[in-house]
């Protein structure tokens, strides 16, 4: 009875080969699914999602006035190979805060993406131009395609450092030389106004009007004494007028006088003629009568003298002496009454000159200033004293331990976007990511840190690069021990200090990032690095759960130096802190084994004594999402951003 359904199973299934074929295959694809559906699950829990990878050929082109170059982009995505992502692309004229190209379009992995821009100097001068590519991708959910469909972004700056051409560097020569002839013009000017200038002073202005007031005095005592003395003269001159009238007077008195006297004597002749006529004649010696011979020849000699014309011609004589002394005596000089008032007690108040600005001659030619523009606002470029300010220090992101070791050291620098995003809100300029590679090529020292304003960097310690004879080979590292990577960490930070020219770093480090910090710190001291912020750090090393399951997926040295027993994290903390600021936040209220933590880290041994603690209180919303990572999401925690932003302004 037993054995004829088995033979009637065999007949069945011999009967029915083909559909027992058909149904075979079937569960074997159905469990091959189900298989690789669950291990494709499995894999994206452990982090395998969505990677953007984008280069470019150039990161820095150096052309002269109106040169034009061309950058080529290439990226390629990683992800699950049943998920098909949407990427966006972008590409910013950061010094102008424009845009020049941007869309959108659906990628598959493997699936290579290229673009090209021709960028050209533009300016005149000399200065820097930044351009960025920035691309954004996330995955579509679909039955096979496991994903979080969060965004994943990166970027890439480039830098055109512009100049002048060889004829305009001749002109600007011939105009330096120019302006240098000006100013020595203009010294030569100067010296000439201020030998003016010490011509008259204020006490030389003083003299000269005391002296001339003198002179007006002494004028006023001259014309005083010159009236006095004409008015003396005059009455002299009147008083001898009247003496020579009085004297004339007396003259025509004494000239009547002697012509009546001089009458008489005629008269008294004409007698005695007459006498003499009636004379008889006498004989005469010889002698008497040569006498008489002689006076008869004057008497017969004399003439007839009218004694009344010539009196009449005397008083006529006298009359225009007398006149004519009259007419003198009455001519009067007009002399105008001036009454001059001694000029004395003057008192000289300073004379107020307008201020003037002296020209400040001593020019100095100096090449112009280079020129840089971040989000529209030119300035002058920073190359001297501002690379010592501490708010413009770069600051590097550290990403923490990578859960699954077949993970892309690429995605481990995805952490940091929401914090980096809205550092740039508040004028933190997204400068991408920074590889040990970058210090090889042919980029001056200092370009990335010529714009006057801060950077943020991504940062990963699980790349080195190796030489060969014609190029340098980037490769992932992700097996090697916290003190490994420290080193590395001292690498980067040459590196950044090198593209930036600044003296010193910021340290914002995630998780096991912060450990690698303070093992660099330790190594090299605080004088590279201005200030260390740590997230969800295990200070205190790893425990319980997590410790153990940590090298299941994780790469085992770095599980071990994280162990709370471990060397590493004993000899770590027995050091002394660096003399640095150091802000440390840490998360509280997930359960773990009964202990408060973050959901991978014990509050306990997320403090840090000697640093500035800052405790966020949170949930841990699942097992693959403990409030460890959400940390850095600072939409949910927005405290944390303020921390940050606080401590960055310290």
């Amino acid at each position: 009875m037993k054995k004829k359904p088995k033979k009637r199973l065999k007949q069945i299934i011999k009967e029915n080969k083909l559909l027992v074929s058909i149904i075979s295959i079937a569960l074997i694809a159905i469990l091959a699914a189900s298989g690789t559906k669950i291990f494709l699950y499995l894999n994206f829990l452990l982090g395998n999602d969505t990677v953007i990878k984008l280069e470019a050929d150039k990161e820095v082109l150096l052309l002269e006035h109106n040169q034009e170059d061309t950058v080529k982009f290439h990226s390629s995505l990683t992800t699950n190979p049943f998920c098909k992502a949407v990427c966006a692309y972008e590409f910013i004229d950061i010094s102008s805060n424009k845009t020049l190209d941007k869309d959108q379009f659906t990628i598959r992995p493997a699936v290579p993406f290229n673009k090209e821009y021709i960028l050209k100097a533009e300016r005149f001068g000399n200065g820097l131009e930044l351009y960025r590519f920035d691309m954004r991708c996330s995955s579509r959910r679909t039955i096979l395609c496991h994903t979080s469909e969060k965004p994943t972004t990166r970027s890439t700056l480039i830098g055109l450092r512009y100049n002048l051409t060889k004829g305009e560097k001749e002109k600007k020569e011939d105009i330096k030389q120019y302006i240098e002839n000006r100013t020595a013009e203009l010294s030569r000017l100067k010296r000439k106004q201020e030998s003016y200038s010490s011509i008259i002073s204020t006490e030389e202005v003083k003299t000269l009007l005391e002296e001339s007031i003198d002179i007006l005095n002494s004028i006023n005592k001259k014309y005083r004494d010159y009236d006095y003395d004409i008015n003396q003269e005059k009455t002299a001159l009147n008083n001898n007028i009247n003496r020579t009238k009085s004297e004339l007077s007396a003259l025509n008195q004494n000239i009547s006088e002697i012509i009546i006297a001089r009458n008489k004597k005629i008269q008294d002749l004409r007698v005695i003629r007459k006498g003499l006529l009636n004379l008889t004649q006498q004989p005469l010696n010889l002698p008497l009568a040569l006498r008489l011979d002689s006076k008869i020849k004057e008497f017969n000699n004399m003439t007839l003298v009218n004694l009344t014309e010539l009196k009449q011609k005397i008083k006529l004589c006298s009359q225009n002496i007398t006149n004519t002394t009259t007419n003198a005596t009455n001519q009067s000089c007009t002399l105008t009454n001036y009454s001059f008032t001694p000029i004395s007690n003057i008192t000289l108040a300073p004379i107020q000159l307008p201020e003037i600005t002296p020209i400040p001659i001593n020019i100095t030619i100096k090449e112009p200033v280079p020129q840089c523009c971040v989000f529209g606002n030119c300035k002058d470029c920073c190359t001297g004293k501002c690379k010592n300010n501490p708010d413009n220090f770069p600051i590097i992101f550290l990403h923490g331990h990578s859960i699954n070791k077949e993970t892309s050291a690429e995605y481990s620098l995805e952490g940091f976007n929401k914090i980096q995003n809205q550092l740039e809100k508040d004028n933190y300029l997204d400068a991408g990511s920074i590889t040990l590679f970058t210090s090889v090529k042919d980029i001056p020292k200092g370009l990335f840190g010529m714009p006057d304003i801060p950077m943020t960097f991504r940062g990963s310690y699980y790349f080195d690069i190796f030489a060969e004879p014609e190029n340098y080979v980037v490769v992932q590292t992700k097996s090697e021990s916290i003190d490994t990577y420290a080193l590395r960490l001292d690498e980067l930070i040459q590196t950044l200090k090198y593209r930036t020219g600044y003296p010193k770093v910021r340290i914002i480090a995630f998780s096991m990032g912060g450990l690698v910090a303070r093992k660099y710190l330790q190594i090299y001291g605080e004088k590279d690095t201005d200030k260390l912020i740590m997230i969800g750090t295990p200070n205190k090393g790893i425990t319980g759960e997590i410790a153990r399951l940590c090298p299941v997926t994780g790469e085992g040295l770095e599980c071990r130096d994280m162990d709370a027993d471990s060397l590493f994290i004993n000899k770590l903390n027995r050091a002394q802190l660096p003399d640095i600021p150091i802000h440390n936040i840490v998360g509280s209220g997930c359960n773990m084994d009964g202990k408060d933590g973050d959901g991978a880290v014990l509050t306990q041994n997320a403090l840090l004594d000697g640093a500035d603690n800052h405790i966020i209180n949170g949930t841990c919303r699942s097992k693959t999402n403990p409030l460890h990572l959400d940390l850095r999401d600072i939409s949910r925690y927005p405290k944390v951003y303020n921390i940050i932003k606080t401590a960055l302004k310290e």
